[in-house]
């Protein structure tokens, strides 16, 4: 049985059918397992995937920036010493990313919620572990308009035992300012976050907890603070439903979300409508007589569209296909993908009106998933470019973590490299006009194992601002990234 890669969209006021065209798919890895979890439109037409990959590691957190044709223009993978997975992204005013997921490479016990902000070239800014004792992840981000971040995923270490929506708000350098947890005695875990015009916040997930203990969708409504304004469920009570995605439909002011339900035979996708007030607008499904589901939703305030994005076993010709129904041509979708396995993750609308979608795929003579890009155009005519790109130019080798940053006189530079460290380490911080100064050699560092070393680097004497740093192994460039200077 055979996964279809499915994206559909629909405009609410119509019920046309009609065809689009894929302007090309492209497959992104390495020779270890990838998986694309999210994806944006950049502003200069280009596209970032976040994910995870094992070329590298065990599991590291894995972005791959592509320019409109799906060239790559960067890649580069962020990682401890275990398994760390980037599941969401969103793009920032800066052109920067901001992406959260988990690990268990460090931070506060088990499993934790991590959270990067990275400039647009990749560098890190700052990067946090957040979390309980017990196990914590984050599957979901949002920017918030008061240049912070909130945070949705589970934690197992809340207030109300085994897991639970766990939400956290920090600020813009990833200072934590609150954390609150939501549920039952049982599994509770929130997918989705959104903040609303109104700066309110919607979350999304699904619920054991509550009277239906086949699973729920459950979607909270909240103000700023994490207070509860509402709660809704939606499904029926005797089968198994979830939510995976939620956005906000501003045009209309409502909440869109989408997920699947399952009924005795099989598992269908559905999206559904509410009010800000909670009360429900519409609900559509979809299904066929084998598993569908939803896994990603946008709102497209352009032309007022609905595009979601999903898997599906029931069309096309048995291998990984990507649906899309759009107005101008009917609602008529078209597939994508091989006779092999794929699935969808996460989609975007585009500046030409048409749409971005990630997940993976083991075809294309893969034989192992790699990350799938598939880039749809509105204007109906079908180009169908593949591009294999097993071995990507991953241009760091190591990762490095800094705190504080921004820092006011001293900080601490954390080294994690795939690869033995051999040889002389070095490090050159420059300014924004590329002066060399300050150098940290190799009798500086601290090497705590093989592949790990530390420093200290000193700054008291600097001014304030923005410096580059660069460290070399053996005078060969290993990694880079951004210092900020702020008193």
């Amino acid at each position: 049985m055979k996964n279809i890669f499915l994206i559909i969209s629909f405009l609410i006021t119509s019920s046309v059918f009609g065809q689009t065209a894929a302007a090309w798919e492209n497959i992104y890895g390495g020779n270890g397992i990838e998986y694309g979890f999210g994806v944006r439109s950049c502003l200069d037409q280009g596209y970032v995937v976040a994910g995870s990959t094992s070329t590298t590691g065990i599991s590291d957190g894995y972005l791959v920036r592509v320019d409109s044709l799906g060239l790559v223009m960067w890649s580069k993978y962020y990682s401890g010493s275990n398994i760390d997975i980037f599941r969401s992204i969103k793009i920032l005013p800066d052109s920067g990313f901001i992406i959260a997921g988990f690990s268990n490479s460090s931070g506060n016990g088990g499993y934790d919620g991590w959270v990067m902000r990275v400039d647009k070239n990749g560098d890190s800014l700052w990067s946090k572990y957040i979390g309980t004792p017990a196990w914590d992840f984050f599957y979901d981000v949002a920017a918030t308009y008061d240049g912070g971040f909130i945070l949705a995923g589970g934690t197992y270490g809340g207030d109300f035992g085994n897991e639970d929506y766990y939400l956290v708000k920090i600020n813009g350098n990833g200072d934590t300012l609150w954390t609150r947890s939501y549920g039952g005695n049982k599994e509770d875990e929130a997918r989705g976050i959104i903040q609303t015009k109104d700066s309110s916040l919607a979350v999304v997930g699904y619920s054991y907890s509550l009277a239906d203990t086949t699973g729920e969708s459950w979607i909270l409504r909240l103000n700023e603070y994490g207070d509860t304004l509402w709660t809704r469920t939606i499904g029926m009570s005797t089968v198994e439903d979830k939510c995976w995605s939620i956005d906000e439909d501003s045009i209309y002011n409502r909440i869109i979300v989408a997920g699947q339900y399952k009924n005795a035979t099989d598992e269908n996708a559905y999206i559904t409508g509410f009010f800000m007030n909670g009360n429900i607008q519409f609900v559509e499904s979809f299904g066929g007589v084998l598993d569908d589901w939803f896994t990603s939703v946008r709102f497209v305030p352009s032309n007022q569209r609905i595009v979601v994005l999903g898997t599906t076993y029931n069309n096309g010709n048995g291998g990984g296909e990507l649906f899309l129904f759009d107005d101008r041509f009917g609602w008529q979708g078209f597939t994508y993908g091989t006779s092999d396995l794929e699935m969808g993750y996460g989609v975007d609308f585009t500046t030409d009106g048409g749409y971005i979608a990630c997940g993976f795929t083991e075809g294309y003579n893969s034989n192992i998933p790699n990350v799938y890009l598939v880039k749809v155009d509105t204007s109906g005519i079908a180009t169908n470019i593949l591009a294999i790109r097993e071995n990507p130019d991953v241009s760091e080798i190591s990762s490095t973590h800094i705190f504080p940053n921004p820092v006011q006189n001293e900080a601490t530079i954390l080294l994690d490299s795939h690869s033995p460290i051999n040889g002389e380490l070095n490090l050159e911080l420059v300014d924004v006009s590329s002066r060399t100064v300050k150098i940290i050699s190799n009798a500086n560092w601290k090497f705590d194992t093989e592949r790990n070393a530390s420093c200290k680097i000193e700054v008291s004497n600097l001014n304030t601002g923005v410096y580059f740093y660069t460290i070399y192994n053996n005078s060969i460039k290993i990694t880079s990234g951004k210092l900020i200077i702020a008193r």
